[in-house]
């Protein structure tokens, strides 16, 4: 605790000059500047009738209080609404204001629509606090800098910067940046953007002509997808714009370990598998809101509390990092009834959490071995609440919403059962609801996943999940996401991927599977009608693979591919051997799904006569 208090100190007060002051030294030429990219249909003002906020929210309070408190003057916190929601700017003529109304309402929600205009927005305003705080502390030099600056007050910061330099009015620019889901997204490329606009050498900043360093960056659960699941690529934004730059000083990622919609894969920070300096990137129990906060107070009967405890840890560590928002205690001393609104962590809330977080100790060390340690809590706890009779959040929502029941997912204890009864018929299981027909949806549940299942769990781990853990796909567009509970979280490092692979982004590992569904692709679009019935079955076969998952028929298409080598002549050859390729990389797999080659034989020439040209058209 000492030591922390120490590291904040130290960060807080590294730009305060050792020298007497001087007329053009003041401790107003440290400028402190903090941006809050709120989250997708978040929106601070709006939220606060429901007492929904989000954490980015919350923390901008806290940065408001902290400015509000400083005597200095230099404290600078910028909020930026997310996108779905009012705009807190204002739009610059009335076709921009025209294409606000589109971006911040449904459509932009869905599409994440109208972050460009956040991030001109929130380099306008950066540009705006330094010209206030430039003239500000002019005006207290006196004389003729004083009469320049308010001569000619209007000019932009750089104008003004330019001619005042040598005065040192802004000695260092420390800008810290939040932002929670697609926010956090806008937030990484407006830091990119910020730093394209400097002039840089050996790792220091220069933003328009005055010192700048991004001294934090604190961001929840980024999600950069965009657009419906079957083209679910990150448009707008590029891999270089997403990548986290080395010139941050301190970067730390919270991400929500049982998101499981298809639409909202994480963007992680680490490169390679690897963290820049000492960056963090850190894996929280919930769903995507749980930890960048967002849900009513007891929204599908379950307590918001637990949001709290990442926002607190967020809160703690920016300051330890030099960022200028009010800490905890310091709220709950200078603001208590504000603090139990908006910031307490209660203690029913600590103690759950701390005994879930002992359930989950020793998962492994990369963020892909915690979520799957994670999932493993998650399942056996579903698992155990539906064999002693406990309905879950998600079966309570479908129990007071009968028509979510009836067009969507029906549940885990629904998936699990049908999955196990259809292999022991050598069947697949396709998920029925209409949406999922569009995409030639099928589920494989993994050993892992079911073995998790029929553990037991222990009482304190299902309490956890009743009572603080949200269903996010349950009320996700109408419960129709047409994607099961038992598909991974796709977990990215910034690389933009736009086939959908069963549910799952494409993995590098599988580009052979890609290829091979291109090949089948132009098959179809050129209208092969005359298919051997052995490089029928592969192909069918071989594509519904490479939707599910090229590992899960790996040996089902190379017996099947040796069949049509043996019948074919030319007809479907570059399938035939793109077919062999995936076999040959994907591993042996097929036989833990309990059927055997030739019914996939024959299944295949079914699926592939039916099938084939709407499966090139979705590919295409």
């Amino acid at each position: 605790m000492a030591s922390e208090c120490v590291q904040a100190c130290c960060s807080a007060n590294r730009d305060v000059p050792d020298a007497p002051p001087k007329p053009y030294q003041d401790c107003r030429e440290v400028i402190h500047v903090a941006i809050f990219f709120d989250g997708t249909g978040n929106n601070d003002e709006i939220d606060g009738v429901t007492k929904k906020w989000s954490n980015v929210a919350r923390l901008y309070l806290a940065a408001k209080l902290a400015a509000q408190s400083d005597r200095s003057g230099t404290n600078y916190p910028i909020y930026v609404a997310g996108v779905g929601t009012k705009f807190n700017g204002r739009a610059s003529d009335r076709m921009a204001a025209a294409s606000a109304w589109i971006e911040d309402g449904f459509p932009g929600a869905g599409s994440g629509a109208g972050g460009s205009r956040r991030m001109a927005y929130a380099g306008d305003m950066v540009n705006e606090q330094l010209r206030a705080a430039l003239i500000a502390n002019a005006s207290l030099l006196g004389g003729h800098v004083a009469k320049y600056a308010d001569e000619n007050k209007q000019k932009s910061f750089n104008d003004l910067n330019t001619v005042l330099a040598r005065h040192r009015l802004v000695k260092v620019i420390n800008l810290s940046i939040f932002g929670f889901s697609r926010g956090a997204a806008l937030a990484r490329a407006f830091s990119n953007l910020f730093i394209e606009k400097c002039d840089s050498s050996n790792d220091s900043l220069v933003y328009q002509g005055a010192p700048a360093r991004i001294n934090f960056m604190g961001v929840f659960d980024t999600v950069a997808s965009f657009g419906v699941p079957a083209q679910n690529a990150r448009t707008p934004f590029t891999e270089r714009e997403l990548i986290v730059s080395r010139l941050v000083e301190r970067c730390a990622h919270f991400i929500a370990a049982h998101e499981l919609r298809f639409s909202f894969p994480v963007d992680l920070i680490q490169k390679d598998g690897k963290l820049v300096g000492n960056w963090l990137e850190k894996v929280y129990p919930g769903v995507h809101s749980d930890v960048g906060g967002g849900y009513e107070p007891h929204e599908q009967g379950v307590d918001n509390n637990y949001a709290r405890i990442p926002m607190r840890d967020m809160m703690k560590d920016a300051i330890l990092h030099g960022a200028r928002i009010l800490s905890y205690d310091e709220i709950k001393k200078r603001a208590y009834p504000l603090f139990k609104d908006r910031f307490e962590c209660r203690p029913e809330t600590e103690k759950a959490f701390r005994s879930y977080m002992a359930a989950c100790a020793g998962t492994g060390a990369t963020i892909e071995e915690q979520v799957k340690g994670h999932l493993r809590l998650y399942y056996s706890a579903h698992g155990t609440m539906l064999r002693k009779g406990i309905r879950s959040v998600g079966e309570r929502r479908r129990d007071a919403n009968k028509l979510k029941y009836i067009f969507g997912s029906k549940g885990m204890a629904f998936e699990v059962s049908l999955y196990r009864s259809l292999v022991k018929a050598g069947q697949w299981l396709r998920l029925e609801e209409s949406t999922a027909r569009g995409f030639a949806q099928y589920l494989e549940i993994k050993d892992w996943q079911l073995d998790a299942w029929d553990a037991n769990s222990t009482q304190s781990t299902m309490d956890f999940f009743s009572h603080y853990v949200h269903d996010s796909k349950v009320d996700f567009m109408g419960n129709i996401e047409p994607f099961t509970y038992f598909r991974p979280r796709g977990l990215d490092e910034s690389t933009i991927s736009i086939w959908a692979e069963g549910g799952n982004w494409i993995q590098n590992k599988v580009g052979a599977a890609n290829n091979m569904v291109r090949s089948v692709a132009q098959a179809g679009k050129e209208r092969v009608t005359t298919v051997v019935d052995g490089t029928a079955a592969m192909v069918g076969r071989a594509a519904d693979a490479a939707q599910r998952s090229a590992s899960e028929a790996a040996k089902a298409v190379k017996d099947s591919a040796s069949k049509a080598v043996a019948k074919t002549s030319n007809a479907y050859g570059a399938v035939a051997a793109s077919g062999k390729q995936v076999a040959s990389t994907a591993g042996k797999k097929a036989h833990a799904l309990g059927r055997d080659a030739e019914e996939i034989y024959e299944n295949g020439i079914r699926w592939t006569r039916r099938e084939i040209e709407k499966i090139a058209d979705f590919f295409e």
